[in-house]
């Protein structure tokens, strides 16, 4: 039996904004093309050019094999969650506030919690806070 020829293999409509999602997931992975490559081939896909892969990400191509189209989808999905999980480390790894910041911030809270506070202490919180960048 002959082996499938690449028109006998389901395919998937392809187009520039696809490209630009495939070229926005490799650049947020930090690959270059031949990693790109690589891993599509680990998730699925079929091996390909570097000058293919480029067609690709610019919508040069108006169908992908399903096979390789599913790999895509998962590649671009992989970053969007890199993406994700390097915002949280970025958001839970540094503190909101800086040391300073932090006690004048929890100065202020336990004064309000002894009751409210008067026009002079709220200007001097005012100031201090702008002096502190908040």
């Amino acid at each position: 039996m002959a082996p499938k020829r690449t028109t006998d293999v389901p395919a998937v409509p392809w187009d520039l904004s696809e490209g630009r999602r495939l070229a926005e997931a490799r650049a947020a992975h930090g690959h270059d093309q031949q990693t790109c490559i690589e891993r599509l081939v680990e998730l699925g896909g079929r091996v390909v050019s570097q000058p293919t892969l480029c067609k690709w990400e610019k919508g040069s191509v108006q169908r992908l094999d399903e096979e390789t189209a599913l790999a895509v989808s998962r590649y671009c999905d992989e970053a969007h969650l890199d993406l994700a999980s390097q915002v949280e480390r970025a958001l839970t790894s540094e503190p909101l506030l800086s040391e300073r910041q932090a006690r004048l911030v929890d100065g202020f809270a336990n004064r309000l919690i002894q009751g409210t506070m008067t026009d002079t202490e709220i200007r001097l919180a005012q100031a201090l806070l702008r002096a502190v960048g908040l």
